[in-house]
């Protein structure tokens, strides 16, 4: 999302905005997270522009992509996309031995989710359960939100407490721009479960309804957490999205240069740390150093969030 103000309107945007931000990610992968592995989580980090918010080792990675969203109130927002969209969910998987293959192929929910549901609903009930989870989940793989939130939403009031539903439902409702309903959802995972995997995404929550405060309350949790380093760089980016959003453009930006040292081997949260203050740059006039960023994520990565074609652009 812009900076300055509330978050800006999809009208607002300026030509370059758009060619990034119209771009569909390449990486899919279920979202990102918690115990699954991966099936959910795709999408938090915010920080305005193409983005979640990424990866531990057992992660998937996707490409930062701005996609908008229509927000509770009617309007459209920009958001960064997380890091890596997985999370327990994403733990969906092909078993092994011969089976369909193709679009067809079968998958099975991870035995630590199949458990969790066995436990909460029984065991007869949860064969259905489990058969629901795995449609949700291939949904949301294949970018189908709206059939996803059709599949979880009657999940999450029969099986309140099974943190898989509320994290996969979360996700999705923050895929669909529902903003206050994911955070409610995320929450629920959180007390559920005490992770903190998901807190980025109820920041970027905050923060897209212009609640602040309460976003940076939450990134602050997460700091005392002490997560993964891709984690907290995922709640770096919407923290600085927070500050850009509030105008505070040289904050922001001061935010993500410590730790946007050049490195010869980089891995997906420092490429995506470069893009974002390349962004950041290029909106406070700084053209040369956003040049030289956006070139050098194109250098690892040329089609994160049309780092190449941005960088051209300021030529």
């Amino acid at each position: 999302m812009p900076p300055g103000r509330r978050p800006q309107r999809t009208a607002d945007r300026t030509a370059s905005d758009r060619t990034a931000s119209d771009r569909t990610a390449s990486g899919r992968g279920m979202p990102p997270g918690s115990r699954w592995g991966s099936v959910a989580r795709r999408g938090a980090t915010s920080l305005s522009r193409p983005e979640i918010h990424q990866p531990q080792p057992t992660r998937a990675e996707v490409r930062p992509e701005e996609r908008r969203h229509e927000a509770e109130d009617g309007d459209t927002f920009e958001r960064w996309e997380r890091l890596d969209e997985r999370s327990r969910s994403d733990a969906v998987r092909k078993p092994t031995g011969t089976g369909t293959t193709g679009r067809h192929r079968q998958l099975a929910l991870p035995e630590e989710v199949a458990s969790e549901l066995r436990a909460v609903a029984g065991p007869k009930r949860s064969v259905w359960l489990c058969r629901r989870m795995t449609a949700a989940t291939v949904a949301y793989d294949r970018d189908h939100y709206a059939e996803a939130r059709q599949i979880l939403e009657p999940l999450s009031r029969e099986v309140p407490d099974a943190p898989s539903v509320r994290e996969l439902y979360g996700l999705v409702l923050y895929r669909l721009g529902r903003w206050r309903k994911a955070a409610r959802e995320l929450e629920a995972f959180h007390r559920l479960t005490g992770s903190f995997d998901q807190h980025p995404v109820i920041a970027d929550c905050e923060r897209v309804l212009g609640n602040h405060r309460a976003a940076e309350q939450r990134l602050e949790l997460l700091r005392q957490a002490s997560p993964g380093a891709d984690l907290l760089a995922e709640g770096r980016l919407v923290l600085a999205g927070s500050l850009a959003d509030r105008g505070r453009l040289h904050d922001a930006i001061a935010l993500l240069e410590r730790h946007a040292r050049p490195l010869r081997h980089p891995t997906l949260r420092h490429v995506r740390t470069w893009y974002a203050l390349a962004d950041l740059y290029e909106r406070a006039g700084e053209l040369p150093k956003a040049r030289q960023l956006f070139s050098r994520v194109a250098s690892f990565d040329s089609d994160l969030g049309s780092a190449e074609e941005r960088a051209a652009a300021l030529t």
